[in-house]
């Protein structure tokens, strides 16, 4: 499942639909660099000012897995190169892109999916769905741009046999009054370069444009009534003619419409009731000079409102049915409460009068919003601000139209040059996250932080520090850590003592020499802004200790095991002690080896299972077998993950099926299942023993499902993978 995401700003998106999925919104638009943890990157986005495709909102997508044909039904459809494919369009910008689901552009920075233009140039715009109908062929419908004079239309998208250009919408019969001018216009499309050769009566017209649309600027009765024009469209490919349409050319005029109110030069705020009203009068015979039908009734007039988004020579501009067109009144009123909050727009109000000749004329009537300035800030500046939604870095300033409702927040706590701000108060007196209503004139809103005091640790390890050469003085290693300073310190014995470390804020650690010895002090001193050496600015402070007692370690590698059961290597360690021993499953278990103090390894047979435990006892001097003596100990762990049914056969031919994991593991506190990679996406979380989980139906062929070992924290990297399970989807036979 794909999701098309209409974005705000700058991204459009097309997301692969996951169950409890996070995409970001609103605290992230488009690819997200670096990866953020939790949130799912889009696998295909495009901006609205840079980039191809370029355009405004993506607002058609269909995936081409037409029905098998039938005996009998027309051989219409597209080449099986396009089957799978995804089909997507956007609302402004003339043009339907594929994707395709299986193949990654290797040059994309965000590994998005490959994608090829389709078609370009659409006959209209403000395109709003896509879809593949029954007969294998592509429609989509274009609610057109009314104040270009589109008009709403459903169109088809076919593979001709040949690539020559096709009719889309023919030329339209005109009738015109003598003097006003007459446009024909069509619509093709097929293979670029499309050229244009109008014709009159069959002949060519002598300096006719090159153009989609031809027009006539002053005809006559006694000369051009009767015309008729069509045109030739040609490619390299080959050409096709349109049909005739007729000029009709009469004396009567057409009428004159008028918009009395709202007047010219209103301004307007969000949420304003506005009154409009107007009337039309008729033409008088260009011919004979006799009044035609006079002022027109309410009947001949026709009101329509657009809410418009963008100036006119912006790429991105398009329009909003606002007023819906209606007939029959002189005026009405209305609220103006569409809610986009984007400054660049504006009302149009259409008047079309239409007299009882069939002649008809249209005016227009634009109120533009009333506009203020609104900053964002913060004490101190250069925090985060949040409007509608989305962040920016203070000071943040944009315009708005009066009145409209905002949002404006912020995020608490926030990190600035090392120090942390709690959010306290904005200056209107407003929550953390608020609506405001756009005021009447620049105003500033400044979200107050309090910064939090520093803080810090330091620990050692090891602490204590077994000594073994009798000089009472060891190494260990320091680790230290700080927010909310800039620069900290670390000296022993005292406050202002010798310098072990200076640092900026985070997390550090360094060894030391061999002179630690037993009550040695460290001191995290906090020293940004000049701090003294004091005891006012200690963050933190450790002791630390030496000791003779006995100190080990063991580990197995590897773990966990290549097969169960299986072999492995054992590695111990101790210090203090005179004599150790490994046993198995239990401090009095069987004895695998034993050994002098320092460091040895042996091998297993071929008999080690998940789940077995080996303990390092302490027998020096004839100590006990007991959990008392254990100085050490290490679990094998090991897990299983299987897919049932496998393969997973599909009869709906979308290629995705619903699977079963059946999964155990041994010898941990904690496993996940990942999807695709050992740090994909979370699919399910578990203790140790055994479990089983179902999908939804979204499991592709080829897709990996991951055990991964997260007991104690280990990251979710390969080497924590205890088992891998592969999905094979297949056609159902």
């Amino acid at each position: 499942m794909f999701i098309d995401d209409v974005g705000s700003y700058i991204w459009e998106e097309i997301n692969e639909g996951v169950k409890g999925g996070n995409y970001g919104w609103p605290t992230y638009e488009g690819p997200v660099e670096p990866p953020v943890p939790g949130f799912i990157n889009p696998i295909f986005a495009y901006q609205h000012f840079s980039g191809t495709p370029m355009g405004c909102a993506i607002t058609g997508g269909a995936f081409y897995n037409p029905p098998p044909l039938c005996s009998g039904d027309p051989p219409f459809g597209f080449p099986s190169s396009y089957v799978g494919q995804y089909f997507f369009m956007d609302y402004c910008n003339r043009w339907i892109y594929t994707m395709d689901p299986n193949q990654i552009n290797v040059t994309s920075p965000y590994a998005f999916h490959t994608i090829k233009i389709f078609a370009s140039n659409l006959p209209q715009g403000f395109n709003i769905y896509l879809t593949v109908g029954p007969d294998r062929n592509l429609y989509y419908i274009s609610r057109g741009n009314q104040s270009l004079g589109e008009i709403p239309a459903v169109y088809q998208i076919r593979y001709p046999a040949s690539l020559a250009p096709t009719i889309g919408t023919q030329p339209a019969d005109q009738l015109v009054g003598q003097g006003w001018p007459a446009t024909f216009s069509v619509d093709a499309s097929g293979v670029p370069t499309l050229h244009y050769r109008w014709q009159r009566n069959d002949i060519d017209i002598s300096g006719a444009a090159d153009s989609p649309s031809y027009t006539l600027q002053s005809p006559q009765v006694a000369t051009d009534n009767g015309a008729k024009f069509r045109c030739v469209v040609s490619n390299s490919y080959g050409s096709t003619t349109t049909r005739e349409a007729l000029l009709s050319v009469t004396t009567k005029q057409p009428p004159i419409p008028t918009i009395t109110s709202p007047p010219p030069n209103t301004y307007y705020r969000a949420g304003d009731v506005i009154s409009f009203a107007g009337s039309a009068v008729d033409g008088v015979d260009a011919v004979t000079g006799q009044p035609q039908d006079g002022v027109l009734a309410p009947s001949a007039l026709t009101w329509e409102i657009l809410f418009e988004h963008h100036a006119l020579t912006n790429p991105n501009h398009h329009t909003h049915p606002f007023f819906l067109p209606t007939s029959g009144i002189t005026g009405g009123t209305i609220t103006l409460n569409f809610g986009e909050t984007d400054p660049d727009v504006w009302y149009r109000i259409f008047l079309t009068a239409k007299d009882s000749y069939g002649l008809s004329q249209t005016t227009f009537r634009d109120i533009k919003p009333a506009h203020a300035q609104v900053s964002l800030a913060t004490n101190p500046t250069g925090l985060k601000v949040k409007l509608d939604g989305s962040s920016h870095t203070s000071l943040f300033q944009f315009w708005g139209v009066i009145k409209m409702k905002r949002t404006i927040g912020v995020d608490s706590p926030q990190v600035l040059n090392g120090s942390t701000y709690d959010f306290d108060s904005w200056s209107d007196n407003g929550a953390r996250s608020h609506d405001i209503s756009t005021p009447e004139t620049a105003t500033t809103y400044v979200a107050n932080f309090l910064k939090r005091p520093a803080l810090g640790t330091i620990t050692a390890n090891p602490n204590p520090i077994q000594v073994t050469n009798g000089t009472g003085t060891g190494v260990t290693n320091v680790f230290w850590s700080s927010t909310n300073t800039t620069v900290v310190e670390v000296h022993h014995d005292s406050p202002s003592g010798p310098l072990f470390a200076r640092t900026a804020s985070g997390s550090f650690s360094l060894p030391t020499g061999n002179w630690v010895q037993e009550g040695t002090k460290l001191f995290l001193q906090d020293v940004s802004n000049g701090h003294p050496l004091t005891s006012a600015f200690t963050l933190d402070s450790v002791t630390l200790h030496v000791t003779t007692a006995a100190i080990a370690s063991i580990t197995a590698d590897p773990n966990p095991l290549f097969s169960d059961p299986g072999q492995t290597n054992l590695y111990w360690t101790s210090y203090g002690t005179s004599n150790v021993e490994v046993h198995v499953n239990s401090p009095g278990g069987n004895k695998i080896t034993g050994s002098g103090p320092g460091s040895f390894s042996a091998k297993t047979g071929q008999w080690a299972r998940a789940g077995m435990t080996f303990y390092l006892q302490n027998t020096s001097n004839g100590l006990p077998l007991t959990a008392a003596n254990t100085i050490a100990k290490v679990t094998l762990i090991g897990g299983t993950i299987s897919i049932s049914p496998n393969p997973i056969y599909v009869s709906d031919g979308s290629g995705l099926g619903v699977a079963t994991l059946n999964a155990t593991s041994t010898g941990t506190s904690a496993v996940q299942v990942r999807v695709d990679s050992p740090s994909g996406n979370l699919l399910y979380s578990s203790g140790p023993g055994p479990f089983s989980i179902t999908t939804g139906k979204w499991v592709q062929n080829g897709q990996k499902f991951y055990l991964q070992d997260v007991s104690d924290g280990k990251p979710l990297t390969s080497a924590n993978t205890l088992a891998v399970a592969t999905a094979v989807v297949r056609p159902a036979p």
